[in-house]
Parts: structure tokens; sequence; C-alpha cells
């Protein structure tokens, strides 16, 4: 398993499941609530980024988007294209512990984007950029207000950004 999450209250836990090595992709995203041969949602995508903090809304992206799903209701709340933010790359992404934000990492510029879920179609607020290294890693605060933003392996820093101010 390349990437997995468990709910606060741990009675969710998702992860991409590879089915071999030499795969491109995850055959799938599973859910699972409270046994591992029922699953709540296969979800598209080529990367899992976030689960809510109640289990309730998952993100995932792929070449084309970003997705945040509603796992109670097997809805799509919000689809951000990836042809909204020129040539970006996700280098990192994270859906806030409430499940109402979703923070981007570019690393083609060095940007950081965060997005409101409810408002996805909204322009999205820019964090950070342009700098000289790329974020990637991401991780929102248990209140989803900052949001925590690691450098590659090669810078060794660590910031910390307002969601609201961006500073």
């Amino acid at each position: 398993y390349d990437t997995a999450f468990l709910t606060a209250a741990a009675k969710r836990v998702a992860f991409a499941h590879w089915s071999t090595p030499q795969a491109k992709k995850p055959d799938e995203i599973v859910w699972h609530e409270g046994s591992a041969t029922q699953p709540i949602a296969r979800l598209p995508g080529d990367r899992l980024i976030g689960l809510s903090a109640d289990g309730r809304r998952a993100a995932v992206v792929d070449d084309q988007a970003f997705i945040v799903h509603d796992l109670e209701h097997n809805t799509e709340l919000c689809r951000i294209d990836s042809s909204r933010l020129a040539d970006l790359y996700v280098a990192a992404g994270a859906l806030s512990p409430d499940g109402g934000k979703l923070v981007v990492s570019d690393s083609n510029v060095q940007k950081l984007w965060l997005f409101s879920v409810d408002a996805c179609k909204a322009q999205p607020k820019l964090l950070r950029g342009p700098g000289k290294n790329e974020a990637d890693t991401l991780v929102f605060s248990p209140d989803s207000k900052p949001v925590a933003v690691g450098g590659a392996f090669y810078d060794r820093t660590v910031r910390v950004f307002a969601t609201d101010s961006g500073r």
C-alpha cells in the first residue's frame, strides 16, 4: 500500500492498493468501515491525498483533476481540473480534517494553492510562491486552520501557513 489514512475515531481506513510493483496506478482506492471485506466506495484516481477526520470526505488526484468525494452519499463534491492552474505538476496535496479545504503544492513553480471544497469553482488562494524549493509534504492542524509544509528531502525545512491570511 502506497498511502493510508485512518480517521480520528478509527472507524474508517483508506488506502491505495497496488496490485503489482510494476503497476503505474493503483487498481483501486478502497474505504472500509469495520470490515476489510466490505468496501464503502471505490474511487478513481492515481493518488489518495486525504480523508476528513470524520471519514465522510476523501480526496484523490489523477493526471487531470483533484476530486473530493462525499462518501456518505457516494457523490463527487468538488472537481478541480488541473488545467485551471497552468502547467500544474502535483507534488503533494492534503484535505483538511474538517473536509472543507484542499491544499495542493505545485512542484513546477513552487506554489501552494488553497481551495474551498464547498466553493471549488472559485479562484484558489495562493499561500506561497514562487519559491526556491518544492513542498512534498502537507498536513493540516487538527482545527483545519494552519497548514504545515515540508520541503523536499534536500530542503529540510518546515513552514506553517495560516489558511485565512496565507501568512
